[in-house]
């Protein structure tokens, strides 16, 4: 797109595009690259003058089947998929229960599936999460039908002892 919003090119991905694209001088020439990343796994670079699009292959995701969520790793960014059924839309709704709050993340297609994205709990921490998918009847259908799926973030002993430590200075420093 030029300064007068017109289009002056166009490039298909093979995914959606899930992030703002950003502007940076990667080769030094004076002039900003666009970097765009998308649902393929592809980071994608525009340069202009010439105009070429490169397309570089990015570390994936790893995404989870929601019904065979592992315990995770502290700091692991879950995405989860679901069944493939008829559907482009769907909601995914995540919880920790020391937080009693709902989070809702819309879910997007990738490779077919309804795929969404968990934000990274501390150790020690049990995520549950379910997703409302639209049907082919237009009526949501829940994964899992009855309660939820779920897993939690491995905690090591140092984790512990740093948890327990954080917490001991806490108390020291009110008193």
């Amino acid at each position: 797109m030029n300064l007068q919003g017109n289009v002056i090119s166009k490039y298909a991905t093979d995914g959606p595009i899930f992030a703002t694209p950003t502007l940076f001088d990667l080769n030094n020439n004076g002039r900003n690259e666009i970097i765009i990343g998308s649902w393929d796994t592809n980071l994608y670079i525009i340069q202009y003058s010439p105009y070429e699009v490169v397309r570089k292959k990015a570390v994936g995701p790893k995404i989870y089947r929601a019904n065979q969520m592992p315990n995770l790793e502290k700091n692991s960014i879950p995405f989860v998929c679901y069944p493939k059924i008829h559907s482009n839309y769907g909601i995914m709704y995540y919880c920790n229960p020391s937080e009693q709050i709902w989070h809702p993340v819309p879910l997007v297609m990738h490779k077919g599936s309804l795929t969404g994205l968990i934000q990274p709990f501390r150790a020690g921490s049990s995520v549950k999460f379910y997703a409302k998918i639209l049907n082919e009847k237009n009526q949501f259908t829940r994964f899992p039908t009855k309660d939820y799926y779920s897993y939690s973030i491995k905690s090591t002993w140092i984790n512990r002892l740093t948890h327990d430590f954080s917490r001991i200075l806490r108390k020291l420093r009110r008193t």
